[in-house]
């Protein structure tokens, strides 16, 4: 099945489908762990000091003003971080993809490379690893 059609609000509905028809449940939970492990190594290693990754993020429209703005109000470079990886969340694996070569191009091309590599072991390929945070967050919300 492929995700890149599919809506972030419909994640929950994506891993629901996929587990019926390709993943176990075990398997599920496995992808949503490791889309939050993602998300937690990227907002450790990220870090938000100057505006090149931004800017880079805006110039190839991954990512919007107004999202510019929100992560601009934030005052620690983690936090930034935080709500440029929530803002990520919400985008297709193609777009996750240009943020992945825009921060290798913005000096973080280790972290690039790690997160490519463990989307690659985990055949994750062609997905958004991070919308596996939205049916966890999903869970832990209800």
């Amino acid at each position: 099945m492929c995700t890149d059609d599919v809506q972030p609000h419909d994640a929950v509905a994506v891993a629901s489908s996929q587990s019926e028809t390709d993943f176990s449940d075990k398997e599920v939970l496995s992808r949503i762990a490791l889309g939050e492990m993602i998300y937690q190594f990227l907002s450790q290693a990220i870090e938000i000091k100057s505006d090149r990754l931004i800017d880079n993020l805006k110039r190839k429209s991954i990512i919007s003003l107004a999202d510019i703005q929100q992560i601009r109000k934030q005052k620690k470079s983690e936090d930034k971080a935080n709500n440029l990886l929530q803002i990520l969340r919400n985008k297709s694996s193609i777009e996750f993809e240009s943020f992945l070569t825009t921060l290798a191009e913005s000096g973080h091309q280790s972290v690039a490379g790690v997160v490519r590599r463990t989307i690659r072991t985990d055949e994750l390929q062609g997905q958004n690893p991070l919308q596996y945070g939205n049916v966890l967050q999903f869970y832990l919300e209800n």
